[in-house]
């Protein structure tokens, strides 16, 4: 069963800057707990504008007592308020686009905990993931093309 957590939070400005590096990485660290203990079979995230993130996870049909307890053993002071809607359709784009938001949400997480994570693209930084990704699917520069 697919559901979805609609998350309000208390955010200084959605806008690149320390503050907001700082909330950030607080919301991504609020949600990986979530998700340690719910165990979800796939699970992502989206940032946006009402609410202003949303956990969507495909959990067994007895897991909803699991969220409502990792919601509330979780809670940081960054959350607003949360609203659980359950039997969504956040998977309805395919299981492609799931596994792909997957893997960004996995990647926005080891980005915002991990000590392991440095910039640069030389360090796979998302600039270089992006170049990977496009160039995967023949959106290649003129000058890849030529070499």
């Amino acid at each position: 069963m697919w559901i979805r957590i609609d998350i309000w939070l208390t955010l200084s400005r959605l806008s690149p800057g320390k503050t907001w590096e700082k909330e950030w990485k607080k919301s991504m660290s609020y949600i990986k707990k979530i998700i340690e203990q719910v165990k979800p079979k796939q699970y992502f995230h989206l940032f946006e504008p009402d609410p202003t993130l949303f956990l969507a996870m495909n959990i067994g049909n007895d897991d909803l007592g699991k969220v409502k307890t990792a919601i509330k053993k979780s809670k940081i002071k960054l959350v607003k308020k949360t609203l659980i809607k359950e039997d969504t359709k956040d998977n309805a784009e395919g299981e492609q686009a799931v596994r792909f938001f997957q893997a960004s949400t996995d990647y926005a997480i080891w980005k915002a905990t991990s000590e392991e994570y440095k910039e640069g693209y030389d360090n796979m930084d998302e600039t270089k993931l992006l170049h990977c990704f496009f160039n995967a699917i023949g959106l290649t520069g003129s000058q890849e093309l030529q070499k």
